[in-house]
C-alpha cells in the first residue's frame, strides 16, 4: 500500500524527485562540448585554488627554513631589572650563558644614544669646539669586545680588534666604514683618537664595510670608555647558539638567570619561528587566496553564463516537460542539479588537478609538500558551492519560461 502525505502517494514523489536526478545527470552526455566547456571553468578556478593554497604552505614551509638556516642561531637577552650591574657582573653572567649547552657565544653589550653623547673627531673647546659639536657623529655608540665583531664577520682594514679587550684599562675603540668616513678617520694608528664628550679616546681599528648600515655607522667602544657615557639605551647580551638550539634556549635561559622570577628576563630570537610561520601563511595565503578566488569567481561566471545560453537553446524541451505536466518547481530542480552535478564533478577534478600541480611545483623547487585531507575536502566544497550558485539564475529563468509562449516562437 502507498502512503499518502499531502494528497499525493510518497512513493511516486520519490520516483519523480530520482527521475529529475538522474535526467540532470544524462542532460550534459546530450550536449558534450558545451558540457565540457562548463567543466572545464570548475576544473580550472577550483584547481587555481586549491593550488594557491598549497603553495601558500609549501612556500611557508620554505621560508621558515630557510630563516632556521640563516638567522635563528642568534638571541638577544634582556634583564629589565639588571640596571645596577657593573660590566664585570655581565661578563661573568655571560660566561655562565657560554656554559649552556648549545650556546657557542655569549658576549654583554650596552648601547647609547649620540643625542646625548659628543663624539667629534676633533676636540670641542672655544668656537671651533661648538661648530665641532654641531657636526657630532650621530651613529650608534656601543660597549662591547671584540667577539662581538667577529661572531657578525667584521674584519680590520686598519688597526686590530682583539685591542678592544685589552688588559690595562685603556679607552679604545673600533671605528665602523661608514662611521669613519663620517668621522674622517682613514686609519688607526698612534696618535689617531676621536673625542668623546671632551675625553680622547684612541681609535684601535677601522673596520671593512659589510653593506649593514647598524653595523657600519657604529662605533665600538672597550669597557673603561663606559664612565664616559652617558643616556644608556639598553644592555642585553649577545648570544649565538648551535643550529637548531634557538628555541630551546628561549625558553631556557630565563630560568637559568632569574629561577625565581623567570619573566624579568626577556630573550627573543632573530627569527620568532612560530610568529613569523604565521605572518607569512597569513600574507601568502591572502594574496594567492585573493588570486585563487578571483579566478574561481570567474570560472563560476563562465558556467553560469554558458548554463544560461543552454536554457536559451533547450527552450522546446523545457516546453515540452512543461507540457507533460512538469511544475516550474520542477523544471527548477532539473537545471539545479545539473548545475550542482557540474559543480561537484568540477571540484573533484580541480581539486585533484591542483594537488598535482603543487606537488610538481614543490618537487623542482625542493620545497616542502603540505597537503592533507582539509585542502582536498574544501576544494570539493567549494566546486559544489560555485556550481549551486552559478546554476540559481538559469535554473530561474528555465522556471519562469511560459511554455505557450515557446512553443509558438518554436
Amino acid at each position: 500500500m502507498t502512503a499518502i502525505s499531502g494528497g499525493r502517494p510518497v512513493g511516486r514523489r520519490a520516483t519523480r524527485l530520482a527521475q529529475e536526478v538522474v535526467d540532470a545527470l544524462a542532460a550534459p552526455l546530450t550536449r558534450p562540448v558545451r558540457s565540457v566547456l562548463v567543466l572545464l571553468a570548475y576544473l580550472l578556478g577550483v584547481a587555481a585554488l586549491v593550488a594557491a593554497i598549497g603553495v601558500t604552505q609549501a612556500t611557508t614551509g620554505r621560508i621558515v627554513n630557510r630563516l632556521i638556516d640563516a638567522a635563528s642561531t642568534e638571541l638577544k637577552v634582556v634583564d629589565s631589572d639588571g640596571a645596577e650591574r657593573t660590566w664585570a657582573v655581565e661578563r661573568s653572567t655571560g660566561d655562565r650563558l657560554g656554559a649552556l649547552e648549545g650556546v657557542a657565544l655569549a658576549v654583554p653589550v650596552r648601547a647609547f644614544t649620540a643625542v646625548s653623547n659628543t663624539v667629534t673627531r676633533l676636540r670641542s673647546t672655544g668656537a671651533a669646539g661648538r661648530a665641532a659639536q654641531e657636526a657630532s657623529f650621530q651613529g650608534h655608540l656601543m660597549v662591547t669586545d671584540s667577539r662581538f665583531l667577529t661572531a657578525h664577520g667584521l674584519t680590520a682594514v686598519s688597526g686590530r680588534l682583539d685591542l678592544l679587550d685589552n688588559s690595562w684599562d685603556g679607552q679604545v675603540v673600533v671605528v665602523g666604514a661608514a662611521a669613519a668616513e663620517s668621522l674622517g678617520v682613514s686609519e688607526a694608528a698612534p696618535g689617531v683618537v676621536v673625542w668623546l664628550n671632551g675625553r680622547p679616546v684612541d681609535v684601535v681599528g677601522v673596520l671593512a664595510a659589510t653593506g649593514d648600515p647598524g653595523l657600519d655607522d657604529s662605533l665600538y667602544f672597550s669597557a673603561p670608555v663606559l664612565v664616559e657615557l652617558s643616556d644608556q639605551l639598553e644592555a642585553y647580551w649577545f648570544v649565538r647558539s648551535v643550529d637548531g638550539y634557538a628555541e630551546p634556549l628561549a625558553r631556557t635561559i630565563p630560568l637559568v638567570l632569574a629561577p625565581q622570577n623567570p619573566g624579568q628576563i626577556g630573550v627573543s630570537t632573530v627569527a620568532q619561528l612560530a610568529e613569523l610561520q604565521q605572518g607569512i601563511a597569513g600574507d601568502l595565503g591572502s594574496l594567492l587566496g585573493v588570486i585563487g578566488g578571483v579566478i574561481l569567481v570567474l570560472s563560476a561566471l563562465t558556467a553560469g553564463t554558458t548554463m544560461f545560453l543552454s536554457v536559451q537553446h533547450r527552450a522546446a524541451e523545457i516546453a515540452l516537460r512543461r507540457a507533460m505536466g512538469s511544475s516550474r518547481l520542477a523544471i527548477w530542480r532539473l537545471f539545479t542539479y545539473e548545475g550542482v552535478a557540474m559543480g561537484l564533478s568540477g571540484g573533484i577534478l580541480g581539486t585533484g588537478l591542483g594537488i598535482v600541480l603543487t606537488w610538481a611545483l614543490t618537487r623542482a623547487s625542493g620545497w616542502p609538500l603540505c597537503l592533507g585531507t582539509g585542502l582536498v575536502v574544501a576544494g570539493v566544497s567549494v566546486g559544489l558551492l560555485a556550481g549551486a550558485v552559478a546554476s540559481i539564475v538559469p535554473a530561474v529563468h528555465a522556471a519562469r519560461r511560459d511554455p505557450a509562449g515557446v512553443l509558438r516562437a518554436v
